[in-house]
């Protein structure tokens, strides 16, 4: 029995090495860039950038093959501007001396219910009407992704202007 597994064990272990060793599989080198299969699937080989109103996608370049990547990264990134303003905020809060503790614990706990109603209602709005917007990219998941981090700007800038946290 300890023979069959030791044996079972050592077979496994091959094939996990002949598995590693395999090339990216590509089917018309001219035509198509290799797959990227295993640990680099879906990353982007440009460096994610926060975008800014001047550059919404970042460092992304619509023309390079892992564009849908750096995108997809560069929204999931921008997420980090509506948390930040949010932290603003909320330090802006605990510094108001005017507010009792309790009345700012309990702007603080409101502050993050609307958050997350507020990234909720992004989602559902760039996923249902972001190819209604102008100037937007054409293909779908595109223009949901563009939505996503042109909401974010929006946001972190106007939490910041309308409560003190900028």
């Amino acid at each position: 029995m300890r023979g069959a597994v030791a044996v079972l064990v050592a077979g496994l272990s091959a094939s996990g090495a002949i598995a590693q060793q395999t090339p990216p599989r590509q089917i018309d080198p001219e035509h198509f860039h290799p797959s990227s299969q295993g640990e680099f699937a879906g990353r982007s080989a440009a460096p994610i950038v926060m975008p800014t109103k001047e550059r919404p996608f970042g460092a992304c370049d619509p023309k390079a093959h892992d564009w849908i990547a750096c995108l997809t990264a560069t929204a999931a990134q921008s997420n980090q501007i509506v948390d930040e303003a949010e932290q603003s905020v909320r330090t802006a809060l605990e510094q108001r001396r005017d507010l009792n503790p309790y009345m700012r614990k309990a702007r603080g706990e409101a502050l993050a219910r609307v958050d997350t109603e507020w990234r909720q209602f992004r989602d559902r709005e760039c996923d249902a009407l972001a190819m209604l917007e102008h100037g937007l990219p054409t293909q779908v998941y595109e223009a949901r992704l563009t939505c996503r981090i042109l909401r974010n700007l929006e946001r972190g800038e106007a939490l910041k202007a309308r409560y003190g946290g900028g």
